[in-house]
């Protein structure tokens, strides 16, 4: 009895330290000189996702600013600035080639308040 005690504890610890953080949409993040780029289905988006995206990668990363592309719309996607947060936002490509904002009409604008990105 005592070695099964001891084997499902072994196997608990295993599962903890293999499988103990979520996956989060900037896992795979591309960083592309003073911004990120991260891909991602319109769904998936949310006030909890930008709230963990802005304060655990974009606060840490130093970054300009972050765009999500919209991999489900075409020219569409989310960016996130210091200031305030747009998403459900048009994007587009200058002439560096460099992603950014592009025409917001429709979009929602978000600011971070006491730990989360609040819709204003």
């Amino acid at each position: 009895m005592k070695k099964i005690i001891i084997l499902i504890a072994a196997m608990l610890i295993m599962l903890t330290a293999c499988g103990g953080s979520e996956p989060h949409i900037y896992d795979d993040a591309i960083l592309n000189g003073d911004y990120a780029v991260i891909k991602a289905e319109s769904a998936d988006i949310n006030q909890d996702v930008l709230s963990d995206v802005y304060f655990n990668y974009f606060e840490k990363q130093d970054l300009s600013y972050l765009i999500i592309v919209y991999t489900d719309q075409t020219d569409r996607g989310v960016y996130m600035s210091e200031a305030y947060t747009l998403s459900d936002t048009g994007l587009a490509v200058d002439a560096n080639g460099d992603i950014v904002l592009g025409d917001d009409t429709g979009s929602v604008m978000y600011m971070p308040v006491d730990g989360v990105l609040k819709e204003q």
